[in-house]
C-alpha cells in the first residue's frame, strides 16, 4: 500500500505540472478505487506547455529510477508501471533497465581459477548516508554453492558500512574457492588501503571522512582461507593461542592441560611469519589494512556456541555415551515439555520449539532459544546435577554477554568470562576427551577478546 500511494503521488505531481490533471485523476480512481482529495486547481495549459513537459518528464525519469531503486521493486513490476506512464502520454522507455542506467557489460577477468568481477568499496560508501563522521566497515566472505549437483560456487566480497544492509564488493565465480588469496583480495586491499590513507568525500565540495575496517566476519573454513593458516581441523588450528591440539579416533581435540593456559598469539609474530610451518601456511594481503590480524576476524557466536557447544551437549544427550545418554523415556519427556511451550512463545522469537526427534533439522535460531530460555527449564530435574550445573554455566554467561544494557555487560563480563572457562575446563571430565574439539576449545579464547 505504501508503495501504491508513493506511485501516486508521483503521478499527481507530474499531472499538476503537465496540466492534465483530468486524465491522472480518473488513473487514481481507476488504481484499487483509492480516495484522494486535491486541493489544487489544474494548471493552464500555456504556449510553452511542450517545453515544460520535456522537463516534467527528464524529472520524471529521475524520480521514477530512484523510487523503483529504492522500493526494490523487481523488474516486472517496475516495467508494468513504465507501461502505465507511457499509456498516458509520457516518454518513457519499455524497460526499466534503461530508465535505472543499469550496465549492459561487465568487466569480468579471469582470476584464481576462475572468473572474477570487482565492483569497489567506493561505490559502496556512495550509497550511504552523508550525515555520518566516520565510515565503519564490517566484511564478509564466503563460498556459496549455486547448484547441489555441480561444483560451481560464489565467493563474494560483501561490505556492511556503519551496520547499514550489506552490498557486494566484489564477487568470484568458479568450480573451487580461489587458488591465491593474495590474488583474490589484490583490488580490495589496495582500495582499502587508499580510503584508509586519504578517507572517503561523498560528495565533491565535501571534507573526506575516516574509512575504519572493523574486522571480518567469516566462519572457521573462511577465516583459515582469508588468513591464510591451517584449517580448525589441524593440531595447530586455534587462531588466538599456541595450543596444539591431539588426535583422538581420527578428531583433533584440545584437552591437554597445556590448551587451557596457553600462550596468546601475537600481531608482531604473526606479520612477521613467526608461526610459520605450524599454524601459518604464507602471508595474507590483509596485514596491509588490519590493526590485529589476531583478532581481526571474530569468532563468530553462531557456530561456537549455537551450532557448536549446544548442538553438541543435544546429541551427546541423544545419541553419545551411556554416561550422559538419556533414555528414550527422559527424551520424550524434554520434547513433550518443549512442545507443550510453543503456545506459549511470543511472536518475538522466529521459531517456537520443536520436540529433540527433528534435533537434525534444528536452525541456530531454535539452539540459541534452547540455550537461553528453554533449555533451563525443561532439563532440570531430568539431567543429572553435575551436567545441569554445567549446562547453566554456558547460559548464563552467554546471557551476560548478550545484555543490551553496556553498563550491566561490563560489570558482570569477568564473571561470565570466568564461568566460560569452568564450562570448557570441565567438558572433558563430563563428555569425555572427544568432545573437547576446536568449537569448545575457542569459547575459552573467544571470552577472553
Amino acid at each position: 500500500m505504501t508503495k501504491k500511494i508513493a506511485v501516486l503521488a508521483v503521478i499527481r505531481r507530474r499531472r499538476l505540472v503537465s496540466g492534465q490533471f483530468n486524465s491522472a485523476n480518473n488513473e487514481i480512481e481507476n488504481t484499487h478505487d483509492l480516495s484522494v482529495t486535491y486541493d489544487e486547481e489544474p494548471l493552464s495549459s500555456s504556449g510553452d506547455e511542450c517545453n515544460s513537459t520535456d522537463i516534467t518528464d527528464d524529472t520524471l525519469k529521475t524520480d521514477l529510477a530512484e523510487f523503483m531503486v529504492s522500493e526494490h521493486l523487481t523488474r516486472q513490476a517496475s516495467n508494468r508501471l513504465l507501461s502505465l506512464f507511457r499509456k498516458h502520454g509520457h516518454d518513457l522507455p519499455k524497460d526499466c533497465r534503461t530508465l535505472t542506467k543499469t550496465p549492459r557489460n561487465v568487466d569480468v577477468v579471469e582470476k584464481c581459477g576462475g572468473h572474477y568481477v570487482y565492483f569497489g568499496v567506493r561505490k559502496c560508501l556512495l550509497t550511504t548516508e552523508s550525515s555520518c563522521d566516520v565510515f565503519y566497515l564490517t566484511v564478509n566472505i564466503d563460498g556459496i554453492p549455486v547448484y547441489k549437483s555441480t561444483n560451481l560456487q560464489f565467493w563474494p566480497v560483501v561490505c556492511s558500512i556503519n551496520s547499514l544492509p550489506p552490498m557486494i564488493v566484489g564477487l568470484y565465480v568458479g568450480t573451487s574457492k580461489p587458488a591465491s588469496v593474495n590474488e583474490f583480495l589484490a583490488d580490495f586491499v589496495t582500495e582499502m588501503e587508499e580510503l584508509q590513507a586519504i578517507g572517503f568525500a561523498v560528495k565533491n565540495d565535501s571534507p573526506a571522512k575516516p574509512v575504519i575496517l572493523r574486522g571480518f566476519v567469516c566462519d572457521a573454513p573462511a577465516r583459515a582461507f582469508i588468513k591464510n593458516i591451517k584449517g580448525h581441523n589441524s593440531l595447530h588450528g586455534c587462531e588466538r593461542c599456541t595450543a596444539r591440539g591431539l588426535s583422538v579416533n581420527g578428531r583433533t581435540t584440545f584437552c591437554t592441560p597445556q590448551c587451557y593456559d596457553a600462550e596468546r598469539r601475537c600481531h608482531e609474530e604473526f606479520v612477521n611469519q613467526g608461526y610459520a610451518g605450524s599454524h601459518q601456511q604464507g602471508t595474507t594481503p590483509l596485514c596491509k589494512i588490519a590493526e590485529n590480524c589476531i583478532n581481526m576476524c571474530a569468532l563468530d557466536y553462531m557456530h561456537l556456541v549455537c551450532l557448536g557447544a549446544v548442538r553438541r551437549m543435544l546429541m551427546y544427550w541423544k545419541k553419545g555415551d551411556r554416561m550422559v545418554k538419556l533414555s528414550s523415556s527422559q527424551l520424550l519427556h524434554v520434547s513433550e515439555k518443549l512442545i507443550a511451550l510453543r503456545d506459549f512463545i511470543p511472536s518475538e522469537f522466529a521459531r517456537r520449539p520443536r520436540s529433540l526427534l527433528e534435533l537434525d533439522r534444528w536452525k541456530a535460531t531454535e539452539y540459541r532459544q534452547f540455550l537461553l530460555y528453554t533449555g533451563p527449564v525443561v532439563l532440570k530435574s531430568v539431567l543429572t546435577t553435575d551436567l545441569y550445573r554445567h549446562f547453566l554455566c554456558l547460559s548464563v554467561s552467554i546471557r551476560i554477554m548478550l545484555m543490551s544494557d553496556k553498563d550491566r555487560r561490563e560489570h558482570y563480563l569477568d564473571y561470565a568470562c570466568e564461568l566460560m572457562h569452568h564450562f570448557v575446563s570441565n567438558c572433558e571430565r563430563l563428555y569425555g576427551t572427544e568432545f573437547v574439539v576446536y568449537n569448545i576449545h575457542s569459547l575459552c579464547t573467544w571470552a577472553m577478546m
